[in-house]
């Protein structure tokens, strides 16, 4: 059962003496369970556990139980359906390989890796460039002529920058490489009702992690659907996520979206030296989403 599905049942078991007055939802296993009390009376006690969400349906006025009828118009997307329309430009799938602009809807954000930079053979140096006037040539794909050129990243330092065609992976020839005074910018598309205007980039760190913050750990098909769910954790899982990981070299379970971030934990942010992975933050200021019903009717 989704949790969408799960909270709609409470919402319609609300006669009777075991009325549903909480509920906990498994993301792991996918199971919910009802409770005729909530979690702060005694003798309940509540306790922080991995991979599980308490929810409490508000009775919120002006909401009731028609939506439920609507479920299907009404439904969040689950983790493995359609998420929305964040990629990262070099995502392999047809519709995005090779894709130079956004397309409606969306916007060009960039991910900022500090501290590391992308050795090409295939490049744009723009001398005395300031940040601002790269990320415009990178965001309009031109160069210092007003020639057009496709790019999908850049590395700043206090020379300028280089705009390139391609973006870094975590393996092979193109991986990053370390560079204390340069910084790597790789251009995404972010649905443009998420981040404010303002916001030009979000923080990436390759091979750190943040120790003992998990608060929901689901299954992404790729580093961008990760990000997503982090942007959209308080629609889907009812959490504000400000940090994420993402392990790349595993299948299940491998976004861990976080309560925390490297600025409130400095001890615990830590390096990673065993598998693949990296850490983001979202420092950027959301956009006030769009009420969904859920959020009116229950909280955490």
């Amino acid at each position: 059962m989704q949790l969408e599905q799960c909270k709609q049942r409470c919402m319609q078991s609300q006669n009777g003496i075991y009325s549903c007055r909480s509920l906990v939802y498994d993301f792991a296993n996918k199971i919910c369970d009802f409770f005729s009390h909530q979690g702060d009376q005694p003798p309940a006690k509540l306790l922080k556990y991995y991979e599980h969400s308490y929810l409490e349906p508000t009775f919120a006025d002006g909401c009731d139980l028609e939506y439920v009828k609507k479920s299907k118009k009404a439904t969040i997307h689950s983790i493995d359906g359609k998420l929305g329309n964040t990629i990262l430009l070099n995502v392999s799938t047809k519709e995005d390989t090779n894709q130079k602009t956004c397309k409606e809807g969306t916007i060009t954000k960039y991910l900022r890796t500090p501290g590391f930079k992308l050795d090409s053979v295939s490049q744009i140096d723009l001398k005395a460039y300031n940040l601002d006037a790269c990320i415009d040539a990178c965001t309009n794909n031109i160069d210092d002529k007003g020639r057009s050129f496709g790019c999908r990243s850049f590395v700043y330092d206090e020379n300028g920058c280089s705009l390139f065609r391609e973006v870094a992976t975590s393996r092979g020839v193109r991986q990053l490489k370390p560079n204390l005074y340069a910084n790597y910018y790789e251009k995404i598309c972010v649905e443009d009702d998420l981040i404010s205007n303002g916001c030009q980039s979000a923080n990436r760190f390759p091979q750190m992690i943040l120790v003992g913050f998990a608060e929901i750990v689901v299954t992404a098909r790729s580093f961008m659907r990760c990000f997503e769910n982090c942007l959209k954790s308080r629609q889907l899982f009812a959490m504000n996520c400000t940090s994420a990981l993402y392990f790349y070299e595993e299948l299940e379970q491998n976004c861990i979206l976080n309560s925390e971030n490297r600025q409130t934990q400095k001890n615990l942010f830590v390096e990673e030296n065993t598998d693949i992975v990296d850490y983001f933050e979202i420092s950027c200021p959301l956009r006030k989403q769009k009420k969904v019903v859920d959020d009116l009717l229950f909280k955490s």
